[in-house]
């Protein structure tokens, strides 16, 4: 029997550091261990302490959740809880615990704390009680599935919603009104896989992380009984799930499912549960690859207009895919599921098409490409093997790099536009003026182009106002620098004189002409042009 007995706690010990029990009241009754390591005093001391005494003061609410949410025959845990340093130091340190409520010893609870480093999943909390935001939220979705992944736990997603707390909570006073969002955010964090993988996506709306093999209905029984203990009895829970499937494309999933965790949370519900804005979202995004990899979409161009000459300089070319008028959303799907590149290359091989059936010779034209794809290595180098096979295109394409925050490392994207310029093609950079670093990318990258941001000219009413000023500088030292200055979003005639008067060199907008499914110039552009003149 003592050898039984041995056997029991080698096992224990090669799970934890330290174990101990907890009486009815939350005082330590027993205790066996590395004590000093784990709770910095001696076993002696640590026997008639509260369990709340070793743990940061941050953490004792979901302490006090966990273990007040068990029933007789639970097991719960691991969650990750800070603990407080030991006497002389100022390191965070972190713990492991679990707990177990065995029938026969009742009220007595089991438990066992380990000392360790915070867990991939942990990501710090960047929201209100401990709560993650919906942004890092998604960081930690990611890092909890690849975790998951790896060593086999199957991970749920649940969206709570606790309808009519903001109206419960307000009918409190300012003191009872924290404690009880203090008990929310616990009792959710308490919940979730690891302790930390709960988050507040808007006000009422929660989402988190938890074993698959933990019971809905008892998530939905604690927090029914958690809002009628706080008095906020008018609140009614209400759980959306969403199972995790680590197995399955794991890095398109992630995206797909970061997606439509965002349009979840910026649309709202409208009668749409979670997993299926997921299966609508991943629907989208294979009607995307189909359209991307087929070439099903079409193009239309713009004019950019020489503002001295009034003669077309250059079109601007844009991408339609299907039906929609404006494909912003679905270019914006394109980049966070990693298709941007495969997108973009699909529409520069049509451009180069454009111009290679073009009769007009003097035709130009510019295709958008996002920073993102640039700076990816393979896929500058297909470019260059683009423009390789296609030399009657030399000096008539124009490559107009957007999202330029996302260039990041400047000297190499140089390297990238120089040899993108010897290949034949000119640089545009978009945008300019619309981010702090704009002035570095022009000092540090040898663009040919810049477009003035439309903010700044829609704005332009007189050289004198802030705008005037700041585009007069913008034209001045484009000039010096000999890189073409295009204005956008040039809608009136007063506009365009202005820009002269500063020294804009070229203009793009309604005013010249809208998008159109052939790059020929509108009537409509010359007439408004010479009453510009005139």
């Amino acid at each position: 029997m003592a050898d039984e007995a041995a056997r029991y706690l080698g096992f224990a010990f090669a799970s934890a550091d330290l174990l101990f029990e907890l009486n009815g009241d939350g005082v330590v009754s027993f205790a066996l261990g590395a004590a000093r390591q784990v709770a910095g005093v001696d076993l002696d001391a640590l026997a008639g302490s509260a369990l709340r005494d070793i743990v940061s003061e941050e953490d004792q609410a979901i302490v006090d959740a966990f273990l007040g949410s068990l029933e007789p025959g639970d097991r719960r845990g691991p969650i990750r809880i800070a603990l407080k340093p030991k006497p002389g130091r100022k390191l965070k340190r972190y713990g492991a615990l679990c707990a177990c409520r065995l029938p026969q010893l009742d009220p007595v609870v089991s438990c066992s704390l380990t000392l360790r480093v915070m867990g991939s999943a942990a990501a710090e909390a960047k929201g209100p009680n401990g709560l993650h935001s919906a942004e890092s939220f998604a960081e930690v979705t990611e890092n909890a599935i690849k975790q998951a992944a790896r060593t086999g736990v199957e991970l749920n997603m649940e969206l709570v919603e606790l309808a009519g707390l903001r109206n419960a909570a307000g009918a409190l006073t300012k003191g009872q009104a924290a404690v009880a969002m203090q008990k929310v955010a616990a009792a959710l964090r308490a919940e979730s896989y690891d302790g930390s993988s709960a988050a507040e996506l808007q006000p009422e709306r929660y989402a988190l992380l938890r074993p698959k093999a933990e019971p809905l209905h008892r998530l939905t029984e604690r927090l029914e009984k958690l809002v009628a203990d706080i008095g906020l009895e008018t609140v009614k829970p209400s759980l959306d799930s969403l199972e995790l499937d680590p197995a399955s494309a794991p890095d398109e999933g992630l995206r797909t499912l970061r997606v439509a965790l965002d349009r979840f949370i910026t649309d709202g519900a409208q009668g749409e549960t979670l997993s299926g804005v997921v299966e609508k979202t991943a629907a989208e995004v294979e009607v995307l690859k189909s359209t991307v990899a087929s070439r099903d979409f079409g193009l239309v161009y713009q004019p950019v207009v020489n503002l001295s000459t009034s003669e077309v300089d250059h079109y601007e070319t844009f991408v339609r895919l299907g039906d929609d008028a404006s494909p912003a959303q679905k270019i914006q799907m394109a980049e966070e599921m990693d298709m941007i590149q495969d997108l973009d290359m699909a529409v520069v091989q049509a451009v180069v098409q454009q111009l290679l059936k073009s009769t007009n010779t003097k035709l130009r034209l510019a295709a958008n490409i996002s920073a993102r794809s640039l700076m990816r290595p393979q896929f500058a180098e297909k470019l260059l093997t683009v423009m390789r096979y296609a030399q009657p295109v030399r000096g008539r394409l124009i490559f107009e790099i957007t999202e330029s925050a996302a260039l990041g490392d400047l000297k190499r994207a140089d390297a990238l536009v120089r040899g993108l310029r010897r290949g034949g093609a000119a640089i545009c950079l978009d945008g300019f003026g619309s981010g702090t670093a704009s002035f570095d990318y022009l000092r540090e990258v040898a663009v040919d182009a810049v477009k003035i941001d439309g903010r700044y000219i829609r704005e332009l009413t007189t050289l004198g106002s802030r705008n005037g000023v700041l585009v007069r500088h913008l034209a001045g030292l484009c000039r010096e620098l000999k890189v073409t200055s295009i204005a956008q979003m040039v809608e009136t005639k007063e506009t365009v004189a202005a820009l002269r008067q500063v020294g804009v060199e070229c203009g793009q907008g309604f005013l010249f002409g809208r998008p159109e499914a052939t790059p020929t110039p509108p009537v409509r552009s010359w007439q408004m042009m010479k009453a510009a003149q005139a």
